[in-house]
């Protein structure tokens, strides 16, 4: 919630929607990573927004034992011809990106025994985040 608070702050052209039911879950995960994927993810998905005013809509819901988070976005889709290299390191479709950012969030995601995957159209993209939810332990806020 404090990402989507920085981003309706630094963003003033921009349509971000939330809808999350859940304000905090049982998770094992580094606050300072998890936060670094949902910050590329959602400043991907303003840049890549072919409208004047981006739109981009972040959900959480819960999956029997995983954390879905969700962030979709109205960017016209990603390329067909692009869709397997998109976790590569070093491919970009920004003139001044170095190509780092959705392979660094995948390993990220990886590394906390969660998936990260996308589903495209015309329309837009929305990448999502699944990560384990725990029974017990520290709740941390997403």
């Amino acid at each position: 919630l404090n990402t989507i608070d920085f981003f309706k702050n630094a963003y003033a052209k921009l349509d971000i929607f939330q809808d999350i039911a859940y304000t905090e879950f049982w998770m094992d995960y580094d606050e300072g990573q998890i936060k670094q994927v949902l910050i590329n993810l959602i400043k991907n998905s303003i840049e890549a927004s072919s409208n004047t005013v981006p739109t981009v809509k972040i959900s959480l819901r819960q999956e029997y034992t995983e954390g879905i988070i969700a962030i979709a976005d109205t960017s016209g889709g990603i390329p067909m011809e692009m869709q397997d290299k998109i976790f590569e390191p070093y491919f970009t479709t920004k003139t001044g990106g170095n190509g780092l950012g959705l392979a660094i969030a995948e390993r990220i995601v990886l590394e906390h025994n969660g998936v990260l995957w996308f589903e495209t159209n015309a329309t837009g993209t929305i990448f999502f985040i699944e990560l384990p939810l725990q029974n017990t332990g520290e709740k941390n806020e997403v």
